[in-house]
């Protein structure tokens, strides 16, 4: 069975294979993986993170987005990975925008090798195995996805890792498998995107529960239980400081706070007929792609397919764990398929708490493909046991044969990928790297975008040109101040007083109607600092409207308002009363020079984690009328001092420290008990 060459080459060829396959993509398209919310929220925030961290402190807070808004778990703070990527990407390349082919390149190959270990903890063929790697880090949802949502190559990358530690855990307890678990579970969290943990975890109990009732030669279930229980607990343990935060952010958050309606809960469900035909038609009949097309999500490559049903025809002649690694894999392929459906597993766990605040079910049809995939190479398997059965055959002619399958299917994936438009959940025209020329001129105060309401390329709704608008969270990313932003966790008092200006936050005008703000709104804005207005330069502008033009390009006019407030400002007027600021990462610096006491209104929204010293002496922050932060400061010259800290991230890690530093004084404590009693008995 293909033993005459060394395990070890195997993984090394699955390493080449994949690198061909991905640069292959990116050859023909460039910066493949810096679409959707890869650009306009995800590469924002991580930079803001590593900014923050060279800057010598952690990234709790942004000023830059919905007048001021805490980080959240999306930010994956806390995931060194991006970090690398971001570094590499500036010393390779001179700019950050090649980071997420990093990041990608990176999840890939683990991905891969992670698929190919869990093959081969079932006694399944190398040749099986690479297959199977290939088919799972280059299936559809996998690089269509994760060109659109990064974190679902971090998934791909972690996912066969913990499903392989678990079943290794459903027969024998191993120490060593427990604590790796407890890292991939560890970092599948801190890739940043809860749902898709909460997901892993829920196929995970699925897949202890279906081995140690299927398989007699299993340990008990309720050794089992106890083993995923503790590990579980350990992850809680480890994570708890992002955890706490994110519970706390889901509490106050303006859509997550309370369960998502019926018809937002399943928008985005998994049609079976778009399912079943993107795994034979990957291809578009058009050049143009649409939003959220999820026809393409679903190819696995033709091959994978033959080898599945192959497996059905001849599953009978599987034993032991492979045999019953198949009807599990059968079973959970089928669950996934009817969860990312509007079925009744959808309703179901629509009335989960939890469950019922992540929308979008399409997203676990990954997991369909994963299961898909493993029946596949259960499949492959069989091919090859019973072409080494013929005795007219070679070994070698086994192992040719085998790669040639793997060559071709290989070279299917390319085919799909390279030589057909990209597909993507929403496809950005704006040429890489970014630039942004006004960087340094609108950074004084808070912009506000206005466009078209639709941008159409045929018969197709697309973003089209969005990075010269400033919208989404660009702000972040070039260091200036949006009004709205891009965040799911935005508080309510923050959505309220941005006016629910969210995801693309623009003011989205028909065209041919001129650029008009009513008078209530403008004042609303004006009070909270807005400064600058990025027009669209399709929308005409009104020459009555109490703007100045200062720039203008192919793409944008922009507006001045010169009546707005100032990001921090005095109160009360007074004759040669100074102050100068300074925006940290956590924290506002402030200047103040006064023949009197005064109170100085800082621009931001208010809120509770927010502390502030005059000249190194606490004093109170005020809440205005209007949600913003007041400090009252005594006359003379000052140096004022305005830092937000985390107080559920920071009691989390006290928690999380103290539990840690008790299990390791435990542990070590019982050791040594041991050995006393072994010294004094024997």
């Amino acid at each position: 069975m293909l033993k005459a060459i060394p395990d070890y080459r195997y993984p090394v060829a699955l390493l080449l294979l994949t690198l061909v396959a991905f640069f292959s993509i990116e050859i023909s398209h460039p910066y493949y993986f810096m679409q959707d919310d890869n650009r306009v929220l995800y590469l924002p925030i991580y930079l803001h993170n590593l900014r923050s961290v060279l800057s010598g402190e952690f990234p709790f807070y942004n000023f830059h987005q919905y007048l001021g808004t805490p980080v959240t778990i999306h930010y994956a703070a806390l995931y060194p990975i991006y970090y690398l990527a971001l570094l590499l990407s500036n010393f390779m390349f001179g700019h950050y925008f090649a980071s997420f082919e990093i990041i990608a390149l990176f999840h890939l190959i683990l991905a891969a090798q992670g698929f190919y270990f869990f093959g081969r903890y079932f006694e399944l063929d190398d040749a099986s195995c690479l297959f199977g790697g290939i088919t799972w880090a280059f299936c559809s949802f996998v690089i269509i996805g994760g060109n659109s949502w990064i974190h679902v190559t971090g998934l791909a990358a972690y996912l066969p890792w913990i499903l392989l530690y678990t079943v290794r855990q459903c027969y024998s307890f191993d120490l060593r498998a427990f604590l790796l678990l407890l890292f991939f579970k560890v970092c599948n969290l801190l890739l940043g995107y809860p749902q898709y943990f909460l997901y892993t975890a829920t196929f995970e109990i699925l897949t202890v529960i279906l081995f140690c009732l299927l398989d007699s030669k299993s340990t008990k279930f309720t050794k089992a239980l106890v083993s995923f229980t503790v590990n579980y607990f350990l992850v809680v343990i480890v994570t708890l400081p992002i955890i706490l935060q994110t519970a706390w952010q889901t509490k106050v958050s303006a859509y997550r706070s309370n369960p998502l309606s019926w018809n937002e809960y399943v928008g985005y469900s998994y049609n079976l007929k778009y399912w079943l035909s993107g795994l034979i038609d990957p291809f578009s009949s058009t050049s143009v792609i649409t939003q959220f097309e999820l026809h393409y999500l679903s190819f696995v490559g033709y091959l994978t397919i033959l080898f599945f049903f192959l497996y059905l025809y001849k599953r009978k002649v599987l034993s032991g764990k492979c045999a019953v690694l198949g009807t599990v894999s059968i079973i959970l392929f089928l669950f996934a398929i009817m969860w990312a459906g509007e079925l009744i597993v959808t309703r179901l766990f629509y009335y989960v708490p939890v469950y019922n605040r992540m929308r979008y079910p399409f997203k676990l049809a990954i997991f369909g493909s994963f299961f898909i995939t493993v029946i596949s190479i259960l499949g492959f398997d069989i091919f090859l046991k019973q072409l080494s059965d013929y005795a007219s055959l070679t070994n070698k002619t086994v192992k040719v044969v085998a790669a040639t399958v793997i060559v071709v299917h290989l070279c299917i994936f390319i085919a799909v990928y390279s030589f057909s438009p990209q597909r993507t959940f929403g496809y950005h025209e704006d040429p890489l790297p970014l630039t942004e020329p006004l960087k340094a001129t609108i950074a004084d105060g808070r912009i506000i975008s206005a466009s078209l309401d639709d941008v159409i390329r045929g018969d197709k709704l697309i973003p089209g040109f969005s990075a010269p608008y400033l919208g989404y969270d660009y702000a972040t990313l070039w260091g200036l101040f949006h009004f709205g932003g891009y965040d799911p966790l935005v508080s309510q008092k923050g959505g309220k007083a941005s006016l629910g200006i969210k995801n693309n936050p623009v003011f989205n005008l028909p065209a041919d109607e001129p650029f008009y703000i009513p008078q209530e709104t403008l004042e609303h804005f004006r009070k909270w600092g807005v400064k600058w207005y990025v027009v669209n330069k399709a929308i005409p502008l009104d020459p009555a409207a109490p703007f100045q033009l200062q720039y203008s390009d192919t793409y944008r006019n922009v507006l001045k308002d010169s009546l707005a407030r100032p990001m921090v400002y005095w109160q009360e007027a007074v004759d040669n009363a100074r102050l100068s600021y300074r925006f940290k990462t956590n924290s506002v610096e402030i200047d103040s020079d006064c023949n009197k006491a005064g109170t100085v209104i800082v621009n931001m929204l208010y809120h509770p984690y927010f502390t502030a010293q005059v000249d190194g002496i606490q004093i109170e922050v005020a809440e205005t009328a209007d949600n913003q932060m007041s400090l009252s400061v005594p006359k003379g010259r000052h140096s004022i001092a305005l830092r937000y800290a985390d107080r559920s991230f920071i009691n989390g890690a006290k928690i999380s420290g103290a539990v840690i530093l008790l299990i390791i004084l435990s542990l070590s404590f019982a050791k040594i008990r041991a050995r006393l009693v072994n010294l004094f008995l024997y």
